[in-house]
């Protein structure tokens, strides 16, 4: 018999063993369901993807962890600094160096060979599995989180400093100004603000100052910016007892992609037709999206792909869309930008998008009861478009986004459809003494 040498994460969720994932030294990994997981009438959501099936085949892949798990690492250059840092360019071995400190629920930890059960070695009878003891995920010194920007987990002190480590209850995920485009934390905290003012539900944001961070990577490039943005993790609760995992899940897991592919192969009516088919209190996260998606095209965000798209399972079991993340005016930095991600009724160009492409997609993604759908959704939109004729231009002029920033994003809201067209000029109303 060949002797085929491994290693093994059990993976978890709230103390509930979900199955093994398996890492083959030549490159193959296999996560196998635990089976008394699958029959648990009553078991926790691992993945909208698998989420009624009784049985279901080992999910293998060569070279790349499966689509669910590689989502959950970082991509770009906090890729490439894990990369450097462990030595290894296998995902597996990423995936275990930071198995206590994933995104959403999820924990991964390693066992030994005698703790995996039999079924979980797989069909193969001509091999025989052993323990491959080479396995060095080595001392990261940050937190990655999935994505390309450099983001970091941190854990704010009673000092309100901001510490970078691998505490596995981080609360706050802090992203560093870029190399690349200018005060991109500015831009975000604007892009949010103005989301969370028309109604989108947003978690806690702030501007850090740099030097309030203790911990940053010191291989990290950084332009001459004063402020970093940071979020509050909505993956984390604090209460009584400590702090729980929420868990949660991108579109892209949820559509079997991996993160190479978030802009393609999916489009706004599928994600909807997830929110119209399978969360709880479908009108109210139908109306969300919708109201994420307006605000999309209003600011000039082209960057909503799979990835920028998550449900949370608040009870671990019943789905609905998280709260808001990494809304950002990307047509500021790209002039000749005029798409945004994926279609909306068959449509893309931001010029061109009309409450019509609104209602396309509201009685494409829930056919039978598309009409009442779209009323809701057209009555959200209008209100939402009162609320931002009303407020953001005012907001805008207070707001930290560059000058500069600002007349590119005037210049675009001046320029939609005349359904989403806005004046952005302030008019400085004043408020009642």
């Amino acid at each position: 018999m060949t002797e085929n040498r491994i290693n093994i994460l059990k993976i978890i969720i709230q103390s509930t063993t979900i199955g093994y994932l398996i890492g083959y030294r030549h490159g193959k990994n296999v996560f196998t369901f635990d089976k008394d997981y699958l029959q648990d009438e009553n078991r926790l959501t691992f993945s909208m993807r698998y989420v009624s099936e009784k049985t279901i085949a080992p999910l293998a892949s060569y070279h790349r962890l499966p689509q669910v798990f590689s989502n959950l690492l970082p991509e770009g250059a906090l890729r490439d600094m894990m990369t450097q840092t462990l030595k290894s360019s296998s995902e597996f071995v990423a995936f275990a160096s930071v198995g206590h400190k994933l995104p959403g629920g999820i924990i991964a930890t390693p066992i030994m060979l005698d703790e995996l059960p039999n079924y979980a070695y797989g069909s193969n009878k001509n091999i025989t599995p052993a323990q491959d003891k080479s396995l060095n995920t080595r001392d990261l010194k940050f937190s990655s989180l999935a994505g390309v920007q450099l983001k970091f987990s941190a854990k704010k002190g009673a000092d309100n400093r901001y510490n970078i480590n691998l505490s596995e209850f981080d609360d706050w995920i802090i992203k560093t100004p870029s190399t690349r485009y200018d005060f991109v934390p500015f831009n975000e905290y604007t892009a949010m603000s103005l989301a969370k003012l028309a109604g989108v539900d947003v978690p806690e944001i702030r501007l850090v100052k740099l030097s309030d961070l203790t911990g940053l990577p010191s291989a990290i490039a950084l332009p001459n910016e004063q402020y970093a943005y940071a979020i509050k993790r909505f993956d984390r609760l604090k209460n009584d007892i400590g702090v729980t995992r929420i868990h949660t899940e991108d579109f892209a897991q949820v559509f079997g992609q991996y993160a190479q592919d978030k802009y393609l192969k999916a489009n706004y009516e599928k994600i909807g037709y997830v929110l119209a088919e399978s969360v709880d209190d479908k009108l109210t996260n139908i109306k969300e999206m919708a109201n994420r998606l307006l605000i999309n095209i209003l600011i000039g965000n082209g960057d909503a792909h799979l990835k920028n798209w998550s449900l949370i399972y608040h009870d671990g079991i019943h789905a609905s869309l998280s709260p808001a993340y990494d809304i950002v005016s990307t047509k500021v930095y790209m002039e000749n930008e005029k798409n945004q991600a994926f279609k909306l009724g068959k449509e893309k160009h931001w010029y061109s998008l009309s409450m019509a492409h609104f209602q396309q997609w509201a009685m494409k993604i829930s056919p039978e009861q598309g009409e009442k759908v779209w009323q809701e959704v057209k009555q959200s939109l209008l209100a939402t478009m009162d609320i931002v004729r009303d407020t953001w231009p005012d907001a805008l002029y207070d707001l930290p986004m560059d000058e500069r920033q600002k007349d590119s994003l005037k210049a675009h809201m001046a320029s939609l459809h005349d359904d989403f067209k806005v004046d952005l000029s302030p008019t400085f109303k004043l408020s009642p003494s």
